[in-house]
């Protein structure tokens, strides 16, 4: 797949969760599903094919 579909389902929950607080709550949220998404298996593949200049292959992990 050309995009991990973790970073996507984390953002449509700090969305759908975020429209519901303040600012401070949302960005709370945003903060969490963040550091939730650091150092999975995709990300990790996402900025090493950055850095090689590449297309990653991610495997939603």
């Amino acid at each position: 797949a050309s995009k991990s579909a973790l970073p996507i389902a984390a953002i449509i929950e700090a969305v759908n969760e975020g429209l519901e607080k303040d600012l401070r709550s949302g960005l709370e949220v945003e903060t969490r599903q963040f550091v939730g998404l650091r150092g999975s298996e995709d990300m990790e593949e996402g900025l090493k094919a950055f850095l090689e200049k590449r297309k990653p292959v991610f495997k939603d992990r």
